[in-house]
């Protein structure tokens, strides 16, 4: 990573810029001692994983710094009895990166069988390879001239096969060859804005990735799969026991398989069964399912319980407390980034809360997975508003938790503004929820207000890719809510069967407004000086409401938005392409066969002279292509706009921590410019 210390030198400090940047204005409370820094540099947990003795389990801390521009990982042990301190596997290392994405990939791991070191992936001088890591250090197994893709252990331990593709020297010379020769556009090619070439680094190498499918990305020329074998030669002699086989504590939806997952409860003779009762659409709505159990005696029972159904995020881990005939399950509201531990008694029918809801509890991916479990205890990394990310371990039993390891605890220390849990409806009647960040101002009143969106899961950083801080807008004496997006908005189909056009948009257009004027009614908020940030999904809703409602005075995205003609061309420009499904869910139609002329209506773009805020676009460079339209269009009406391209990022533009620190410190200040009374904006 870039240092950048030297570019500083001689101007100011970027500690200094911080602290000019986010100085608390007169009649908020003082001192206030957490930074925009500080909330960059949130330390992640994720990539858990239980030793085969029971005794320990394994983490990986994700640490950033703002200061010296860099991403660094630790692997980790603990006991699982809490007792002792935490024990460092091997070195610091730089964490590889989803294709696209700009976020760490999580770790992948394997214990070896007697307990006494950790297998892991890791990034050296270019090359992925097998490191096994210990208390005593860190050594490459496999060497090898490819790449290493999985890897698994034999049962005592004294060897390893692995997965891996053709030699990265060889895949240079497959790629060189085809840029030689002029490479065939299909719908393979990333168009978003990346170079068509060399538009990925693992390390210091530089790679071609395609896409191959909606979501995958992988190497240009890497030729096929195939497994190899070494034998580990150093390995203790001393045998290890074979694990015995044991049931399975524990299903999810992942295990779902025609319909369903069973899952047998001990010695109680029932199975929990989590049934698929929707399956969703790949281009629409989000699927169902259902927690229910089969008796002894044949009898089928289902929990009629609001919470026993829902998304697969919904009910997405289920185990069983035998000494009292329940089935446990992590609880969360299709939307609500809130986990709450329920029982059910299925001969009863009776619930209870083992646990209420303060965070979110998972195993620390961004992608919502499960707690590992040992015996009767979960192992669940913790987070929520106000609360950066620390690893528990909770009894299904009763809900008792204790701290594994806090490495969080001076931030969670610091004072943050208020914050709280806030629920409205839209006019439909559909449930919304957020939570509401306010300065610390006794009471607050008419305040300018930002909504952040569209997930607030966890440690409040700015909502979707950390766009704009809740915590750093409330120091400057304006009001952040950051919004959790209903699913069920999502695949509306009209009264002919055919997706709704634009229907998600409108449906929070109006979920806006109806917060707005909770708020307003309250005297919380100033109605006419109400902003919004958004990205991805959001960055869509954003621009669609900016150029369609009056409801925002000023605006700030962080990605491309794909709802203009232009960027039809970029997204989907082969007619196989797989991204034509983003246009499919908000039921638009190829820009080049719109008889009823339905962009000219939804565009952004093309409606630029409605626009009425002052928009700040902060784009990844691999998408700024898509904000091209839409700035031109919004120049040429005379509107407020500016535009900044964080080069080398994908979508999150999370890859860079000196990238997030200039996105969020431009978003505060454009809102400040545009909200605050004093500050001379329109």
């Amino acid at each position: 990573m870039r240092h950048i210390r030297q570019a500083c030198h001689g101007i100011i400090t970027l500690s200094a810029v911080l602290a000019v940047g986010l100085t608390a204005p007169p009649g908020i409370a003082q001192p206030v001692s957490l930074s925009l820094s500080d909330i960059i540099e949130a330390k992640a947990i994720d990539s858990l994983s239980v030793s085969p003795d029971g005794q320990w389990i394994a983490y990986r801390i994700i640490a950033k710094s703002v200061e010296a521009d860099s991403v660094q990982g630790q692997w980790y042990k603990i006991r699982l009895d809490g007792q002792g301190e935490p024990v460092t596997l091997g070195r610091p290392f730089v964490p590889l990166t989803m294709p696209l994405l700009s976020l760490p990939q999580m770790g992948v791991s394997r214990w070896a069988p007697d307990s006494s070191s950790l297998y892991t992936l890791t990034e050296t001088d270019g090359a992925i390879e097998v490191h096994r890591l210990s208390a005593a250090g860190d050594k490459s197994v496999t060497r090898d001239a490819a790449d290493v893709e999985s890897f698994s252990l034999s049962a005592d331990g004294r060897s390893m096969s692995y997965q891996v593709r053709d030699p990265r020297e060889t895949i240079a010379r497959t790629q060189r060859a085809e840029e030689a020769r002029g490479f065939h556009f299909d719908r393979t090619i990333i168009t978003d804005g990346l170079p068509l070439t060399d538009n990925y680094r693992i390390g210091s190498r530089a790679t071609t990735i395609r896409r191959v499918s909606s979501s995958d990305l992988v190497e240009a020329g890497r030729g096929a799969l195939r497994t190899k074998q070494i034998a580990l030669s150093d390995q203790a002699a001393t045998p290890v026991p074979r694990p015995a086989v044991t049931a399975p504590r524990s299903i999810g939806p992942q295990d779902i398989v025609a319909g369903e997952a069973r899952l047998p409860l001990g010695k109680t003779g029932m199975t929990a069964v989590l049934r698929q009762v929707d399956k969703g659409d790949v281009d629409g709505p989000v699927g169902r399912n259902q927690l229910e159990a089969d008796l002894p005696g044949g009898k089928h029972v289902i929990c009629e319980a609001s919470f026993c159904r829902g998304a697969p995020t919904a009910i997405r881990f289920v185990t069983f407390d035998d000494t009292r005939g329940e089935i446990v399950f992590l609880s969360e509201a299709d939307f609500s980034s809130r986990t709450t531990i329920r029982a059910w008694n299925p001969v009863t029918g009776t619930t209870r809360i083992v646990r209420a809801e303060t965070g979110a509890l998972d195993d620390g991916s961004i992608f919502v997975g499960a707690c590992p479990m040992v015996g009767h205890d979960l192992v669940c990394v913790e987070t929520g508003p106000t609360r950066p990310p620390r690893l528990i371990r909770i009894d299904i039993q009763n809900g008792r938790e204790d701290v594994l390891v806090d490495p969080n605890a001076a931030l969670a220390a610091k004072h943050f503004p208020q914050s709280r849990v806030i629920t409205w409806q839209d006019p439909s009647g559909r449930p919304w929820n957020g939570v509401l960040v306010l300065p610390d101002r006794e009471p607050p009143k008419r305040l300018p207000l930002v909504i952040t969106t569209y997930r607030c899961r966890g440690f409040l950083q700015g909502g979707t890719a950390w766009l704009a801080s809740e915590f750093a807008l409330a120091q400057q004496g304006i009001a952040a809510l950051c919004m959790n997006t209903n699913n069920d908005i999502v695949g509306q189909r009209d009264a002919s069967g055919a997706i709704s056009t634009m229907q998600p948009y409108k449906d929070l257009d109006a979920s806006y407004q109806a917060v707005i004027g909770k708020l307003t009614a309250e005297g919380i908020i100033d109605p006419a000086r109400v902003g919004i940030a958004g990205h991805s999904f959001s960055a869509n809703a954003a621009t669609y409401a900016i150029s369609h409602t009056s409801l925002f005075r000023a605006a700030v995205i962080g990605s491309g938005p794909t709802i203009d003609p232009g960027t039809y061309a970029i997204v989907a420009p082969a007619g196989d392409s797989w991204r034509k499904a983003v246009y499919r869910v908000i039921g638009l139609p190829k820009p080049s066969d719109d008889p009823g002329h339905i962009w000219e209506t939804v565009s952004p773009a093309l409606n630029a002279r409605s626009v009425t805020a002052a928009l700040l676009i902060q784009t990844p460079e691999s998408e700024y292509l898509f904000n091209l339209q839409q700035y031109a269009f919004l120049q040429d009406a005379h509107k407020e706009v500016d535009m900044y391209v964080y080069p080398g990022e994908g979508h999150m533009a999370s890859g860079r921590p000196i990238h997030q620190y200039w996105r969020n410190k431009r978003s505060i200040d454009w809102f400040v410019r545009w909200l605050k009374p004093a500050a001379g904006g329109g």
